[in-house]
């Protein structure tokens, strides 16, 4: 505050900025604030385990149900199937084994203005984004359908988690660090398509548009060392 050129007073802990700090005042207040910063590193170690136990137990704790599925009236930690969303995910795994790129499922799903997850979740419940201006399909949410277990009747958490107890940024977990837990809900995509898309993404394979159908032989096989 005083770098700001804000006045501080606090009438509890004796302090205004205006008429200076002392020494002993100072060290005080490190003090109480080293206590404070413990207290709150504490709570939140005891709230991210209650968090996993609730992961592990294949209880939801999200606000929203992954798209494709609500939130079950009956337990708010499982999932039923949103028949209008989930018919969206099946054709969004169906073209892509048909060899659709996900930058072509997003131009179809985009020039067909089908409501991408975040614009239809705000339209069918209380989901809130700063962001509308972007409510367009992209790639990467194309990918992370693509890539959810979720689908398969998994409840699959922990693919993401704050950097730190005093930040509201995030990090993205290795799929090897997930939280998956199965057999929890019912299935929208099976166990047999969802492999054969990961193993499609694993080949990263690319359709030119030299001709129809025109898929080099060693797509996702041969890289350049350079690149």
């Amino acid at each position: 505050f005083p770098f700001l050129g804000v006045r501080f007073v606090s009438v509890i802990d004796k302090i205004d900025t205006e008429k200076g700090i002392d020494a002993k005042l100072s060290f005080e207040m490190l003090i109480k604030n080293l206590i404070n910063d413990m207290y709150a590193k504490d709570i939140s170690k005891k709230i991210r385990a209650v968090m996993d136990t609730k992961r592990l137990n294949g209880e939801f704790i999200g606000a929203f149900a992954p798209y494709g599925y609500l939130k079950d009236p009956n337990n708010r930690n499982t999932f039923i199937i949103d028949d209008k969303a989930s018919k969206v995910v099946k054709r969004i795994f169906d073209m892509y084994i048909e060899g659709n790129s996900m930058g072509r499922i997003v131009k179809i799903l985009n020039d067909e203005n089908i409501p991408c997850p975040s614009k239809y979740k705000s339209t069918h419940c209380s989901y809130k984004n700063a962001m509308v201006k972007r409510y367009k399909w992209c790639q990467e949410t194309v990918k992370r359908i693509l890539s959810n277990p979720t689908y398969i009747g998994n409840m699959t958490q922990h693919r993401q988690e704050k950097i730190s107890y005093k930040i509201d940024k995030f990090r993205k977990i290795p799929c090897s660090n997930w939280i998956t837990v199965e057999g929890t809900h019912e299935p929208i995509i099976s166990p047999e398509i969802f492999e054969t898309v990961q193993n499609l993404i694993k080949r990263q394979t690319v359709k030119y548009s030299r001709g129809k159908e025109s898929f080099h032989l060693l797509n996702g096989l041969v890289f350049c060392k350079e690149c």
